[in-house]
Protein backbone atom coordinates (compact mmCIF):
# COMPACT_ATOMS: atom_id res chain seq x y z
CA UNK A 1 0.00 0.00 0.00
CA UNK A 2 1.04 3.62 -0.61
CA UNK A 3 0.64 6.59 2.20
CA UNK A 4 -0.29 9.72 -0.47
CA UNK A 5 1.17 12.81 0.67
CA UNK A 6 -0.76 14.62 3.06
CA UNK A 7 -2.95 17.46 1.84
CA UNK A 8 -4.68 20.28 4.18
CA UNK A 9 -8.42 19.63 2.98
CA UNK A 10 -8.97 22.63 5.84
CA UNK A 11 -6.58 25.25 4.26
CA UNK A 12 -7.81 24.49 0.57
CA UNK A 13 -11.51 24.25 1.33
CA UNK A 14 -10.32 28.00 3.07
CA UNK A 15 -8.34 29.35 0.30
CA UNK A 16 -9.04 27.53 -2.93
CA UNK A 17 -9.85 29.09 -5.58
CA UNK A 18 -10.44 26.03 -8.23
CA UNK A 19 -9.45 22.55 -9.26
CA UNK A 20 -8.21 21.23 -12.55
CA UNK A 21 -10.48 18.66 -12.26
CA UNK A 22 -12.85 18.08 -14.84
CA UNK A 23 -15.66 17.51 -11.92
CA UNK A 24 -16.40 18.80 -8.48
CA UNK A 25 -13.95 16.33 -6.28
CA UNK A 26 -16.50 14.80 -3.32
CA UNK A 27 -13.19 15.44 -0.67
CA UNK A 28 -14.10 19.13 -1.73
CA UNK A 29 -17.50 19.34 -2.99
CA UNK A 30 -17.24 23.23 -2.53
CA UNK A 31 -14.09 23.90 -4.42
CA UNK A 32 -15.40 24.98 -7.84
CA UNK A 33 -13.79 23.30 -11.03
CA UNK A 34 -11.77 24.99 -13.39
CA UNK A 35 -14.55 25.20 -16.28
CA UNK A 36 -16.62 26.55 -13.89
CA UNK A 37 -14.07 29.25 -13.28
CA UNK A 38 -14.10 30.76 -16.37
CA UNK A 39 -11.62 27.86 -18.18
CA UNK A 40 -14.84 26.13 -20.45
CA UNK A 41 -13.16 22.69 -21.53
CA UNK A 42 -10.28 22.76 -19.14
CA UNK A 43 -9.60 19.75 -16.59
CA UNK A 44 -7.08 17.21 -15.36
CA UNK A 45 -6.70 14.09 -12.52
CA UNK A 46 -4.54 11.73 -11.78
CA UNK A 47 -5.10 8.17 -11.23
CA UNK A 48 -3.44 4.91 -9.64
CA UNK A 49 -4.18 1.40 -10.53
CA UNK A 50 -3.00 -2.24 -10.75
CA UNK A 51 -1.81 -3.22 -14.62
CA UNK A 52 -0.77 -7.05 -14.96
CA UNK A 53 -0.72 -9.11 -18.10
CA UNK A 54 -4.57 -10.81 -18.86
CA UNK A 55 -3.34 -13.97 -17.85
CA UNK A 56 -2.48 -13.48 -14.29
CA UNK A 57 -5.39 -15.05 -12.41
CA UNK A 58 -5.09 -13.32 -9.18
CA UNK A 59 -5.79 -10.49 -10.88
CA UNK A 60 -9.46 -10.89 -10.78
CA UNK A 61 -9.28 -11.88 -6.46
CA UNK A 62 -6.78 -8.45 -5.92
CA UNK A 63 -9.23 -6.56 -7.87
CA UNK A 64 -12.24 -7.49 -6.05
CA UNK A 65 -10.82 -7.08 -2.89
CA UNK A 66 -9.00 -3.87 -3.40
CA UNK A 67 -12.51 -2.82 -4.40
CA UNK A 68 -14.02 -3.75 -1.82
CA UNK A 69 -11.16 -2.39 1.16
CA UNK A 70 -11.61 0.88 -0.93
CA UNK A 71 -15.42 1.07 -0.41
CA UNK A 72 -14.68 0.88 3.51
CA UNK A 73 -15.90 3.87 5.70
CA UNK A 74 -13.06 4.00 7.34
CA UNK A 75 -10.23 3.38 4.37
CA UNK A 76 -12.52 6.03 2.30
CA UNK A 77 -12.44 8.86 5.20
CA UNK A 78 -8.34 8.56 5.85
CA UNK A 79 -8.15 8.77 1.63
CA UNK A 80 -9.59 11.70 1.63
CA UNK A 81 -8.47 13.60 4.62
CA UNK A 82 -4.99 13.19 2.03
CA UNK A 83 -6.99 14.58 -0.83
CA UNK A 84 -7.83 11.28 -2.35
CA UNK A 85 -11.02 10.53 -4.05
CA UNK A 86 -11.49 6.73 -4.24
CA UNK A 87 -13.29 5.47 -7.71
CA UNK A 88 -12.58 1.62 -8.32
CA UNK A 89 -14.27 -0.71 -10.52
CA UNK A 90 -14.11 -3.46 -12.63
CA UNK A 91 -10.51 -3.96 -15.25
CA UNK A 92 -12.80 -3.00 -18.28
CA UNK A 93 -13.61 0.27 -16.44
CA UNK A 94 -9.93 1.29 -16.02
CA UNK A 95 -9.14 0.15 -19.36
CA UNK A 96 -11.49 2.49 -20.41
CA UNK A 97 -10.23 5.12 -18.48
CA UNK A 98 -6.74 4.72 -19.70
CA UNK A 99 -7.71 4.80 -22.93
CA UNK A 100 -9.43 7.59 -22.52
CA UNK A 101 -6.76 9.11 -21.46
CA UNK A 102 -4.60 8.37 -24.09
CA UNK A 103 -6.50 9.30 -27.29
Amino acid sequence: MFDPPKVDCKTIRRNGFASYAATRSEVLPDLSIIAEAGVPGAGAGTWCGMLAPTAVPVMTKLNAETVKASGLPDVRERLGTRGVEVIGGTSKQFTAEIESDIL
